[in-house]
C-alpha cells in the first residue's frame, strides 16, 4: 500500500484542476431520503469473520510518531472493555447496539463514486444500504462526491479552498506526500490519541503486528482508516488468454496439454493470427508509464514482472534479495526491443496510444481484432459469451525460457480505499465509532456482501450465501455489480471469501494456469516507510523520470527513435541525472526502516 501511495502521488502531479463545490462542515440537517422499501436489518450476530482480539500496542514506532495508547489485552474475541467508545456507544464482542447514538450524528463525506455504481445510481444517498445506515445507526451523511476521473482535480480544489468534509476518502493517494503530509498540513487528524479508545473493533486486528504496521503511515502515525483484510491472499486475479479455435484453424500445436509458455511461443502465435485474420495483440493503453499489468508485459523480459517495468514504482527484489530499479535495468531494454519489434511487424494494435475506453479489450475480442491478450476483462466476457471454454484458453504469462518465472506478490492487508478524519470534523469521537462499526461482523458483511436477504443470506454456520437476485440478476448485472448496489464504500473489513464471488469452474481453472509459473515471494515491494521529506523527494524524482521515460518509450516503440547502445545509454544517464540512483537509495532506506518498526 505504501508503494501505491507514492505512485498515485506521481500521477496526481500531472492532473488539471476542475470545479468543486465546497463541502461545508458537518450538516446535521442534511438527512438523506429514507428507503421506499422496508428497511434491511443487518444482524450483529453470527460474524462472517471472527474479530481478532486487540493486544497491547508495542511502542515500536519511529520518530516522529507518538506512542500509541496502551491497551490491556481483553478476553479473546471481545473488544477492549475499557475503551472510551463505551461511554458513547454500547457494544459486545458481536457488534454495537443500534442505534449507535441517542442523537443523530451528522457527517459530511467526500468520496468519488465508483465506476460500476455510477452507471446505476446518481448518488450514494440513493442506495438502500446508506438509507438503512441512517435509519438504524443514527448517522446522517451529507455526500460530496465526484466521478473517479475527476477525483484528483476535485480533491485538490477542496484542499485549496480550506473547507474540508468531516470524512475524506483517498487522502493517502491524492494528497502529495500522503497521509503524513496531510497530517503535517492540518488537513487530516493523526489518530494516535484516538484510535485505541474509539475504534475497538478496528484495533482488535492489530494483534497481527504486520497488519498493524501496514496501516501506519510512513512516519509511524495512525492516519487514514483502511479498508483491510485480516489475512493476505495471492494477488493474481487475471492473466493472458488465447483463441483456442484460432489455434486449431491455424494448425498450431498448442492445447491444454501443450501451452505456449515463452515469448518465442507468443511471437509464433501472434504472427500466425496476424497473417490469417489480420489480428493484433493488445498493449495496455496506460502502459507507456505503467508497463506491466497483464499479458505480454506481465513478465517480459525474463519474468521480471509488473513492478520492474513501472516507471513510477519500479522497485523490486531480484533473485538475490537485492532491491533494484527496473526501468534502468538491461533486461528492461530487452523488453522495449521486443515490443518495438512486434509493433514494427504489425502484431500490436497501432491504436494503443489512444485506446483508453474501459470496453477496449471486450470490443477488440468481440470484433475478432485480437486473439491473444492479457484478459483483465475476462469477467465481462464470461458473462456474455456462451461456451467460452471452447473459444478461449488460459495460458501462462510469457517467460524468456523454461528456467524463468513471473515475479508476483501477495495482496496487502490494506486495500485501495481508506477514510481519513479531517481536522474540521466537529465530532471526532463519534465519527470514529461510526467508522468502527464497519469492522464489526455486521458492518463487514454489508461492506463486502451488501444487504442481508437482498444480496445474501446467512447460513447456519454464519457464512454469506448469495441470493438469486445476485446469481440470476433480472437486469443482467454481474454478481459483483449487483452486490455493489447494496454494499458500502470506503473503509471496512473485507471478507476474503468474496474473492470467490463469480468464480466459475472455468475461471478457477484459468487461475491455476496463470499461477503455474508465478512466484509471489519475489519482486513486489509492498511496504516502505518514507518520511514526509523522503516521500516528497521520491515523488518528484519519479514524476520527472516518468514524464521523460514515457516520451522516450513511445518513440522507441513506434520507431521514431532507434534503440541502439548509444540511445539506451543516453536514456539511462538521463534517468540517473534525474535522480534514479537517489530514488533507489531512498527506497532501500525506507524498506530498512519499515522492517525495523
Amino acid at each position: 500500500m505504501k508503494r501505491k501511495r507514492l505512485a498515485a502521488a506521481c500521477l496526481a502531479l500531472t492532473m488539471l484542476m476542475g470545479c468543486l463545490t465546497a463541502c461545508g462542515g458537518t450538516d446535521t440537517s442534511a438527512a438523506q431520503s429514507t428507503a421506499s422499501t422496508p428497511s434491511e436489518e443487518v444482524s450483529a450476530s453470527a460474524p462472517a469473520a471472527t474479530p481478532i482480539p486487540a493486544e497491547e500496542a508495542q511502542d515500536s514506532q519511529t520518530e516522529p510518531a507518538s506512542a500509541a495508547p496502551e491497551a490491556p489485552a481483553p478476553e479473546a474475541g471481545v473488544p477492549d472493555p475499557n475503551a472510551k467508545a463505551s461511554e458513547l456507544a454500547s457494544y459486545t464482542e458481536k457488534g454495537y447496539d443500534l442505534p449507535l447514538f441517542d442523537e443523530t450524528l451528522g457527517l459530511s463525506y467526500w468520496i468519488p463514486i465508483e465506476h460500476d455504481l455510477a452507471n446505476l445510481v446518481s448518488s450514494y444517498a440513493d442506495m438502500e444500504s446508506y438509507q438503512w445506515i441512517q435509519e438504524n445507526l443514527g448517522v446522517s451523511i451529507h455526500w460530496n462526491q465526484c466521478s473517479v476521473e475527476a477525483k484528483s482535480d476535485q480533491f485538490n480544489l477542496m484542499v485549496a479552498g480550506g473547507d474540508y468534509c468531516d470524512l475524506i476518502d483517498g487522502v493517502f493517494e491524492l494528497y502529495s506526500g500522503g497521509d503524513d503530509a496531510a497530517i503535517e498540513d492540518d488537513v487530516i487528524l493523526s489518530l494516535d490519541d484516538y484510535i485505541y479508545d474509539y475504534m475497538p473493533f478496528y484495533t482488535s486486528y492489530f494483534v497481527n503486528d504486520d497488519l498493524r504496521k501496514t496501516v501506519l503511515t510512513d512516519a509511524g502515525h495512525y492516519g487514514s482508516i483502511y479498508q483491510m483484510r485480516a489475512e493476505k491472499s495471492a494477488s493474481l486475479t487475471n492473466g493472458p488468454v488465447v483463441r483456442l479455435d484460432w489455434l486449431k484453424e491455424c494448425g498450431l500445436p498448442y492445447d491444454q496439454d501443450n501451452l505456449p509458455k515463452t515469448i518465442d511461443d507468443w511471437h509464433e502465435i501472434l504472427t500466425a493470427f496476424h497473417d490469417k485474420y489480420g489480428a493484433v495483440t493488445i498493449w495496455d493503453p496506460t502502459g507507456v508509464e505503467y508497463i506491466g499489468a497483464w499479458g505480454i508485459y506481465a513478465s517480459m523480459p525474463g519474468g521480471q514482472g509488473p513492478m520492474a517495468s513501472n516507471l513510477a514504482d519500479g522497485f523490486y527484489y531480484d533473485q538475490n534479495g537485492e532491491i533494484c530499479y527496473g526501468p534502468t535495468a538491461d533486461r528492461f531494454r530487452d523488453y522495449i526491443e521486443t515490443i518495438s519489434q512486434w509493433y514494427a511487424e504489425g502484431l500490436i494494435d497501432p491504436d494503443f496510444i489512444t485506446s483508453g475506453d474501459r470496453n477496449y479489450e471486450t470490443t477488440m475480442f468481440t470484433s475478432d481484432r485480437t486473439g491473444l491478450w492479457g484478459a483483465s476483462n475476462l469477467q465481462e466476457i464470461m458473462v456474455n459469451v456462451p461456451d467460452i471454454e471452447n473459444i478461449l484458453m488460459a495460458i501462462p504469462n510469457p517467460i524468456i525460457d523454461e528456467n524463468s518465472y513471473v515475479y508476483g506478490g501477495f495482496s496487502s492487508y490494506t486495500m485501495n480505499s481508506a477514510t481519513a478524519v479531517s481536522t474540521q470534523c466537529s465530532d471526532v469521537e463519534r465519527a470514529l465509532i461510526f467508522l468502527d462499526w464497519f469492522f464489526t461482523p455486521a458492518g463487514s458483511r454489508m461492506g463486502t456482501y451488501g444487504m442481508e436477504d437482498i444480496t445474501y443470506t446467512l447460513t447456519d454456520d454464519g457464512q454469506c450465501q448469495l441470493t438469486d437476485f445476485v446469481t440470476n440478476n433480472p437486469d443482467g448485472l454481474s454478481d459483483k455489480v449487483a452486490i455493489c448496489l447494496y454494499s458500502t464504500f470506503g473503509a471496512y473489513l473485507y471478507d476474503p471469501s468474496f474473492d470467490n464471488v463469480g468464480m466459475t469452474p472455468t475461471k478457477e481453472a484459468f487461475y491455476e494456469v496463470w499461477k503455474s509459473n508465478w512466484d509471489p515471494e519475489n519482486c513486489v515491494i509492498e511496504n516502505a516507510a518514507f518520511t514526509s521529506e523522503e516521500a516528497a523527494e521520491q515523488t518528484s524524482i519519479l514524476a520527472e523520470i516518468g514524464t521523460y521515460g514515457g516520451t522516450v518509450f513511445l518513440e522507441w516503440i513506434t520507431g521514431v527513435r532507434t534503440l541502439d547502445d548509444a540511445s539506451w545509454q543516453e536514456y539511462v544517464d538521463t534517468c540517473n541525472q534525474l535522480g534514479a540512483q537517489r530514488a533507489l537509495e531512498l527506497e532501500k532506506t525506507a524498506v530498512e526502516r519499515y522492517n525495523s518498526i
